[in-house]
């Protein structure tokens, strides 16, 4: 957290505990997070991970989690959930996933792709049912505001010294992207190294995206519409006045997708990735990526599970 790497959170292992329904692995799990905590002589256990909204929206994964969690005398003090305005998530998270070059486009990803609202309907409901208590915030960009709804709102305690690097998930601009498709398509090795390359250029130096940006808000303010008694719902859990932007019903705007914005940097920067493209370096690297660099992660992936199944 002080480090401003904060995503994705702690809780990923629970997250897959819980998706699989392994409540034998959940016992275990949560009894190695209360021994690590009084080891530690800490009072509170936190667990972070957006996917566990996912979790808990599926059938009987919250009730087993509480009723795990009073079998070893661990007290679920309640769960912060933090929602961002809709389109701008959405977006977010269409931004995030296309970065591979494989993602559909926007109308499709919407309908094919886009699970939240489903989540939240069925998370609520759980959560109603159990009766746990669940405090509802806004996101904000500003690392001050969620530090105060984190430590003071939710754990009652002052903000501790941390840093002001905000810069989590950073993405690429949707001409990038748009361009990463074509780039898949043709070179799919180059696909890991142009999207290095474009995160290194400052935002200030990017071309202003407005006529794709435009586009793509309309098209998921249109779709996300409908969801608003569901985004209405939100705003009247969220502790105080300050609520989500509802979606609004909007013209699509055609005839704009062609139309892409780079920088004079950011052509720069592209062409001369296409130049080192034909160097021995970059064919290194790309036999490293392709064939060693997978193998490391499965090696490292099994020595975690191997390591967290034996506590």
């Amino acid at each position: 957290m002080k480090a401003g790497r904060i995503s994705p959170g702690n809780g990923k292992y629970l997250w897959e505990i819980l998706m699989k329904k392994d409540w034998n692995r959940l016992k275990h799990l949560l009894q190695g997070y209360k021994a690590e905590a009084e080891k530690r002589n800490s009072s509170k256990i936190l667990i972070s991970n957006e996917n566990i909204v996912e979790a808990f929206s599926q059938e009987a994964t919250l009730y087993e989690f509480t009723e795990c969690c009073k079998n070893l005398s661990i007290d679920i003090s309640g769960m912060l959930l933090v929602l961002r305005d809709p389109v701008d998530q959405a977006l977010s998270l269409y931004k995030h996933r296309a970065k591979s070059g494989n993602i559909a486009s926007i109308d499709k990803w919407l309908e094919e792709g886009y699970f939240l609202p489903r989540f939240l309907f069925g998370f609520f409901q759980n959560v109603e049912e159990s009766k746990t208590h669940l405090l509802v915030q806004k996101y904000h960009k500003n690392s001050a505001i969620l530090s105060e709804y984190f430590f003071k709102d939710w754990l009652g305690i002052e903000v501790p010294p941390h840093s002001d690097d905000t810069s989590v998930n950073p993405s690429l601009t949707l001409s990038e992207l748009q361009v990463i498709k074509q780039v898949k398509t043709i070179s799919p090795n180059l696909v890991p190294f142009y999207y290095k390359r474009m995160l290194t250029i400052p935002v200030k130096q990017k071309a202003e995206d407005k006529f794709l940006k435009k586009k793509y808000l309309s098209v998921i303010s249109s779709y996300l519409v409908k969801y608003n008694s569901l985004w209405n719902h939100c705003n009247d859990m969220i502790f105080n006045s300050d609520k989500l932007q509802l979606p609004v019903g909007e013209d699509i705007i055609q005839d704009s997708g062609s139309i892409l914005c780079f920088s004079e940097i950011q052509t720069e920067a592209f062409v001369l990735l296409m130049k080192e493209s034909n160097t021995l370096p970059y064919k290194i690297d790309v036999a490293f990526n392709q064939r060693i660099r997978p193998k490391l992660a499965k090696i490292k992936w099994a020595v975690i599970d191997y390591i967290k199944k034996g506590k």
